[in-house]
């Protein structure tokens, strides 16, 4: 890469065909222009790096993934709450963006909690993760209803929040650039951000406060210095300014260009 390309962002796309439409050619034919110099990152429940290899449902996800690492971008995400984490941290290190990634599929990159990059010259600091509802950890096993003839799969995984180290590991990150960066991206955003995209729209879940994630930012949001604070979960498209800064949530919408 060499630095000069442009920056995307866009919002969950959950391993599913509808979401996924945002990046197709027909939603968001500005891609055809772009080269693997221009950078997209998916904001979290990526979903496509899911079900084990005996499962049935592995080789659609892998065609998935071909089909978008031929895509003109390169691809970045920063993962949710709805990820396979075992799978997550068995894929390669490598160096990129001066730090470290996980390549998941060529072209394809994870980027990693507490992590800070720079992609065509802005810096990122990134922390993926989120609570699930409660609910959402009942159902930790398939196999069952109209499912009962898939291979059973693990559905919910505890490293859907940080550790400590990595929390650690962000804090020491962002002291040394003197808590001043570009951009945030993330899964979910500061407790203050949940409250207004409530009031605004009504619908988001006002469990969602008492995630360990959200009062973390709240913790650094004081001493933090960006430009734009960019993140997904809340399934929704909407823009809040605050005195801290600018912060998007994007769910719907083709990419959005930083």
């Amino acid at each position: 890469m060499n630095g000069n390309g442009k920056i995307f962002v866009c919002g969950d796309l959950h391993g599913g065909f509808e979401d996924t439409l945002k990046l197709s050619r027909k939603k968001w034919p500005e891609q055809d222009n772009l080269t693997k110099d221009d950078v997209v990152i998916q904001l979290g429940d990526f979903g496509y790096i899911w079900y084990h290899d005996l499962h049935q449902k592995y080789k659609k996800d892998q065609n998935t993934l071909k089909d978008l690492s031929n895509k003109n971008f390169t691809l970045c995400f920063v993962d949710g709450n709805h990820e396979n984490f075992e799978l997550l941290y068995s894929y390669p290190e490598v160096d990129m963006f001066g730090s470290k990634v996980r390549e998941v599929y060529p072209g394809i990159y994870w980027l990693q909690r507490g992590h800070i990059y720079t992609i065509n010259g802005k810096t990122f600091f990134v922390m993926g993760g989120a609570k699930s509802n409660a609910n959402q950890k009942e159902g930790n096993f398939s196999g069952k209803g109209r499912n009962k003839k898939l291979k059973k799969q693990k559905t919910w995984w505890a490293e859907e929040l940080p550790s400590q180290e990595e929390l650690e590991l962000g804090r020491n990150n962002l002291i040394q650039l003197n808590w001043n960066v570009d951009y945030v991206v993330s899964h979910t955003c500061p407790t203050e951000i949940i409250k207004s995209i409530y009031h605004q729209t009504g619908i988001c879940n006002l469990d969602r406060l008492n995630d360990p994630i959200s009062l973390y930012f709240d913790e650094i949001e004081d001493n933090l210095i960006f430009k734009e604070w960019h993140f997904g979960h809340h399934h929704c498209d909407l823009e809040i300014k605050t005195d801290f800064g600018n912060f998007l949530c994007h769910y719907k919408n083709t990419p959005y260009e930083l």
